[in-house]
């Protein structure tokens, strides 16, 4: 891999627009990792005036609401310390989700567990 300052990065913003579209998985909102931190919400800064001027909000699919309640209702004071993060990480995500979807960032609406709209193994 070309060093970090060899690589190109893409704009999400582009897929903010009308003809994109951006899906968020679990692993993108249960994501621990300290270099990371804040990148999600970073990204709903800078999208938002783009969401709501072309009324495409990012995408995160019911499957991944469901797997981050299903983490979320794990107790946290009986895992290791990783694990208790991450349960942390899943209720957390859902209460920054719920406050993105009340002011129109994102859709809630799509898939179900039985078709999810992403698939979580590529075959």
């Amino acid at each position: 891999m070309p060093p970090q300052s060899e690589r190109s990065f893409l704009d999400p913003i582009v897929y903010l627009l009308p003809s994109g579209r951006l899906f968020i998985d679990t692993n993108v909102l249960m994501d621990t990792s300290p270099n990371r931190a804040g990148g999600l919400k970073r990204l709903f800064e800078l999208g938002q005036e783009t969401i709501q001027r072309n009324q495409n909000p990012i995408v995160v699919p019911t499957k991944v609401i469901g797997e981050l309640r299903k983490h979320s209702k794990n107790e946290a004071s009986t895992v290791d310390e990783r694990r208790s993060a991450a349960i942390q990480k899943a209720g957390d995500s859902l209460n920054f989700l719920d406050s993105a979807s009340k002011v129109g960032l994102i859709r809630q609406d799509l898939g179900d567990d039985t078709n999810p709209v992403v698939p979580h193994k590529v075959v």
